[in-house]
């Protein structure tokens, strides 16, 4: 979406082709009885400075901005989100787990690109927070 506003901005012709009905991919949120859920790890961060009004005139005027109060439930406590930078409070058993495991991951050369959302995970976060998130 930012190539397409950049090459728009320079009045290049472009294709923009979504799968779904919305833009974003797997990166949004869905809405179920009145609470959010992000589809998958991340939502739109619109933190960048220089990003934020590129994003929102992309957008337009068909945007909410939501104020952030998402928790992981895990092991019997809660977590602040993200999970992956968020694991006090846990058993610690688990914690070691998630951390260890974190560290694995970016110590290990993954010989190919992940080939979904849960190796993509695994590769980042390591099989611990894959497995307790």
């Amino acid at each position: 979406m930012s190539a397409a506003l950049e090459l728009q901005r320079q009045g290049v012709d472009y294709r923009l082709i979504e799968r779904l009905a919305h833009p974003g991919g797997h990166a949004i949120t869905t809405e179920d009885s009145g609470f959010r859920f992000d589809r998958t790890g991340h939502l739109l961060h619109l933190r960048n400075d220089a990003m934020r009004p590129r994003v929102l005139e992309w957008i337009g005027d068909d945007y909410v901005e939501v104020q952030r109060r998402s928790v992981i439930f895990s092991h019997g406590v809660y977590t602040r989100y993200p999970f992956q930078a968020n694991t006090f409070g846990l058993p610690p058993k688990i914690a070691a787990e998630c951390l260890l495991g974190f560290i694995q991951a970016h110590h290990t050369d993954h010989q190919r690109p992940p080939a979904n959302f849960e190796e993509f995970c695994r590769m980042q976060f390591g099989d611990g927070i894959s497995d307790h998130h």
